[in-house]
């Protein structure tokens, strides 16, 4: 694990998990309840493209803002962890 951000209601966290060595695609992102249950694992911007996720966090809306490792910085719907948008920043 990199980073764990509980959200707003405690009753779940995202949790950035640290992407294999050997992987090319990796959806290392995901939302767990208190029982450590995967309640949702994040789509990447380009699923068919090598790259996972290197940073996150829960803005003001309860969405998960977040990193790639290819440089863009994504908006996930926090419910689902469904792409609202994403901007390429590197």
């Amino acid at each position: 694990m990199i980073a764990l951000q509980p959200t707003e209601d405690e009753s779940s966290a995202i949790v950035l998990l640290e992407a294999p060595l050997d992987a090319s695609t990796v959806r290392n992102l995901v939302k767990m309840n208190r029982n450590a249950e995967i309640i949702w694992r994040a789509e990447l911007p380009h699923p068919n493209s090598a790259d996972c996720y290197v940073s996150c966090g829960v803005d003001a809306d309860a969405n998960v803002v977040a990193t790639t490792w290819s440089g863009y910085r994504v908006l996930l719907a926090g419910d689902t962890g469904i792409v609202l948008s994403y901007e390429f920043v590197k």
